[in-house]
């Protein structure tokens, strides 16, 4: 054994703590030996520097790009807006929306959170008459410009003929949500010395079908419109008709005007909508007469800046997908309440497949009222970027638990059941055309509390479960499918009987639907598994339910059967159904099962099915590696479901259905995560294995801002690497860590190539090349820092030196990462690169119960 092994073998063995002179001499007797591998390591006991010589992943210290993405990524743009005839195509219109209001741009309504009309199952979004939805009459246009900017939430038309120039900003307001405003700046482009008149076509409207509305006072510089909603939901649990306030500036009649020695004037149009009066006259008193008209626009724009820094997806060399990755996740989070606001907190009344901009005629947009959609199709996303807003969507099914607990007694059951379409009461609120929609689709109970798992999964948020009833959410959707469940003695299993699947072409009902048999089960194995926290304990006799539900399955062609006597022979489907077990239920199956069912069912599909079907089955391709199939499904799920100028989603590849359809939007995006990002959330861990392939033509994927447990990293993959890079949970992005190109490239080289230097949870590895940069004789950097430590670093042609300058060991581990072999504990500003199609595990050091 050679004196270098020796040594070597001495540090592996006893773990020599040693203090900085030692280290020097160590080090120097090393070298001498040509011992070129080194490392420093942190010790979990010691004051000391400890030497050791262990292989860890590599980690690159880097700093954060800009957040701001490209222009050409964020901006839809057109010189003509969409028609139909001759007037505009408000289906392909985009829309901008706050959580509390949004409006289809032009149209002749807003819409409100939570304000219905209509008694049972004619329930739906009350319209409010638009106070947007004016025209300019300019003459002799010579160019026209009308563009959807993503990034700060602002639809902006541009107009201008000879004489003058329009720029209208259309937006809701992140930073008082009950605002809705047009920014309006007129420009002079002829000479001084005549006044110009701008003529607008004005449409006030003071009447609507969904409400009694009146004037109730009316001045040059507001108008106020108050009334209530014709029709309650349900009187079990609506005893009022809903109340509407509504302040706005009022047009000028006369045109807008220029003074003959004007150079520009600036309008700001604020309507300001609550169903209490006094928070609407509050925000359009701020707003007309505290803040100057630039100052709101910029505040609005700086908090969408904030969103956009808390979560988003950056691809490279594919502008294409950029575009629509930016878009979807726009359209979601204008649906959902800000981030930030100086609003008051108010009740979220959930997501609607056609979003918060539309839903107000029945039979159109699903009358604005929430299903499955929510919780399976867009809620994953959002809860990986931005998991305060995923409590919100959960806070809506918690605030309508009298009614869950109403559906369930009204068939004979205990526990809460969701209905299949909800709205303000969280009654049952399917038109009366589809009977059987009402009674048997069911499993949407087990979305909820799946979705309930993840949240849990990924938060840890015990004050959650514990004081703001997520526990009791958890336990009574699992005694609900306990009371559902019946015994069959010749199988010696349980069933669950007469209910809808996902599938909503299996009419009028089937038996042992397997997704809803596994997400019953899993929601009374969630009940079980947080007991300890919510003191609810789980009787036996639901856990039997739980792991002796019959699951339909075909033994001969190794598939899982959608349903007890399901035939696949000449069988269509309308969407994804079985495949969902494999994810996002992520049901233990081997991978032959898991790609039979995929293959079998995606024969049986409908081609004019939701897009969302054709983005689970990429993922599950993408599991298995056949990425040629996973490709183009991926591109299926929507490249002829997105429509131009704006990037507006459709329901269904012909553009008939739902529009605005964030439920497909909502899939396309998990297709990116859980795909292409081969994220995987447990109530153990967070699992990280990309696909050895990247999306379409781009070169790298990056999910910037990603939550787990407190934690916010990103995620950065490569054709053959993937990096993640843990970052403070600083909502300023003050001291963020990130990447970057250009420069911090060059600096890289230097540091990590010639350098040699590699930084990871458990060390920090030195080991220079054998060659230096150029024509150099020395190089060294002066003042590393690792744990605490300050050192020096000196490499010459054949040897390299360590100096170490402080010691100041003080830091905290909590969050465990595994990686094959390896072990260690996730840091603030580490950043941990491995190949990719490897598995990365991120995980606290507890479990959720003992």
């Amino acid at each position: 054994m050679t004196r270098c092994s020796h040594l070597r073998y001495n540090i592996l063995k006893h773990t020599y703590c040693l203090n900085p002179v030692t280290i020097i001499k160590t080090l120097q007797q090393l070298n001498s030996e040509k011992c070129h591998r080194i490392q420093l390591r942190k010790p979990r006991f010691f004051d000391d520097l400890c030497l050791v010589a262990i292989l860890p992943p590599v980690l690159i210290l880097t700093r954060r790009a800009s957040v701001n993405p490209p222009a050409s990524t964020t901006i839809f743009s057109t010189d003509k807006l969409p028609l139909d005839g001759s007037s505009i195509d408000y289906r392909l219109m985009a829309y901008v929306g706050n959580g509390h209001v949004a409006t289809v741009i032009f149209s002749d309504f807003i819409y409100m959170n939570g304000l219905y009309n209509g008694a049972n199952g004619t329930s739906h979004r009350a319209r409010i008459p638009s106070t947007h939805n004016w025209q300019f009459k300019l003459e002799s246009l010579s160019s026209s410009l009308y563009s959807l900017d993503v990034a700060s939430g602002v639809f902006t038309e541009k107009l201008e003929n000879t004489q003058v120039r329009i720029e209208r900003r259309i937006f809701a307001s992140q930073e008082y949500t009950e605002l809705l405003l047009a920014h309006v700046v007129i420009t002079r482009l002829t000479s001084k010395g005549h006044p110009i008149i701008v003529p607008v076509e004005v449409n006030e409207q003071t009447t609507s079908i969904d409400f009694d509305l009146q004037v109730s006072s009316r001045d040059d510089k507001h108008v106020l419109l108050s009334g209530t909603t014709r029709e309650v939901e349900n009187n079990l649990f609506q005893s009022n008709r809903l109340s509407l306030f509504m302040y706005y500036t009022p047009l000028p009649t006369n045109g807008f005007q220029l003074g003959a020695q004007e150079t520009s004037r600036t309008y700001l149009f604020v309507t300001s909508l609550d169903t209490e009066q006094a928070r609407a006259k509050r925000s359009f008193d701020y707003a007309s007469n505290e803040r100057e008209p630039d100052e709101i626009w910029s505040s609005h724009v700086s908090l969408w800046n904030q969103v956009w820094l808390n979560g988003r997806i950056e691809i490279r060399d594919d502008v294409e997908l950029q575009r629509h990755m930016n878009s979807a996740l726009y359209y979601i989070l204008s649906s959902l309440p800000p981030l930030s606001t100086r609003s008051e907190h108010k009740q979220f009344y959930g997501l609607s497949p056609g979003s918060l901009s539309r839903g107000g005629r029945l039979g159109e947009d699903y009358g604005g009222h929430s299903f499955w959609d929510t919780e399976t199709w867009m809620y994953p996303s959002i809860l990986l970027f931005y998991p305060t807003l995923a409590k919100e969507i959960l806070s809506y099914r918690i605030a309508l638990r009298d009614a869950a607990m109403y559906n369930a007694e009204l068939f004979g059951y205990v526990g809460w059941r969701y209905p299949w379409e909800s709205a303000r009461t969280g009654i049952d609120v399917t038109p009366d055309c589809c009977p059987e929609v009402r009674l048997y689709q069911m499993h949407i109970t087990g979305d909820i509390a799946f979705a309930a798992r993840q949240y849990i999964a990924g938060t840890r948020d015990q004050s959650w479960l514990k004081n703001e009833m997520g526990g009791d959410l958890i336990y009574e959707t699992a005694r609900f499918w306990a009371s559902r469940a019946v015994y069959n003695s010749d199988r010696k299993q349980y069933e669950i009987l007469t209910v809808l699947p996902p599938d909503e072409d299996a009419q009028p009902f089937k038996n042992n639907s397997v997704f809803t048999n596994a997400v019953a089960s899993l929601s009374i194995q969630l009940a079980d598994r947080i007991s300890c926290i919510t003191e609810k304990p789980v009787p036996q006799a639901w856990l039997d339910i739980a792991n002796n539900l019959y699951f339909p399955f075909d033994n001969v062609t190794q598939i899982h059967l959608e349903y007890e006597n399901f035939n696949p022979k000449n069988a269509t489907i309308k969407q994804a159904d079985v495949v969902l077990l494999g994810f996002p239920l992520m049901w233990p199956m081997s991978k032959e099962v898991r790609r039979n069912d995929l293959l079998t069912y995606e024969r049986m599909t409908r081609d004019d099915g939701p897009a969302m079907t054709w983005s689970m089955h990429a993922i599950g391709h993408l599991e298995l590696k056949d990425f040629e199939l996973a490709e183009e499904l991926f591109r299926r799920s929507y490249e002829t479901y997105v429509r131009p100028p704006f990037n507006v989603w459709t329901e269904a590849r012909s553009g008939v259905g739902a529009v605005n359809f964030i439920t497909g939007a909502g899939g396309f995006l998990q297709a990116v995560f859980f795909g292409y990002g081969g994220l995987r959330l447990t109530l153990n861990e967070l699992e990280v294995m990309p696909p050895s392939r990247l999306p379409n033509r781009s070169t790298q994927l990056a999910f910037h801002g990603l939550k787990y447990n407190g934690a916010t990293f990103d995620l950065r993959i490569e054709k053959e690497m993937y990096h993640v890079s843990v970052w403070t949970e600083a909502r300023s992005g003050v001291g963020a860590v990130n990447f970057i190109t250009g420069a911090g490239g060059f600096l890289q080289a230097v540091l990590f190539g010639y350098g040699g230097l590699r930084l990871t949870l458990n060390e920090l590895e030195v080991m220079p090349p054998s060659r230096l940069p150029n024509r150099s004789t020395q190089l060294a950097f002066h003042g590393l820092k690792y744990n605490g430590a300050t050192f020096d670093l000196r490499i010459e042609k054949e040897m390299y030196h360590v100096s170490v300058r402080t010691l100041n060991n003080n830091n905290s581990q909590s969050m465990l990462y595994e990686h094959e072999q390896q072990r260690g504990s996730l840091r603030v500003n580490d950043i941990l690169s491995f190949p990719v199609g490897t598995r990365l595990i991120i995980h606290l050091a507890t479990s959720l119960c003992p």
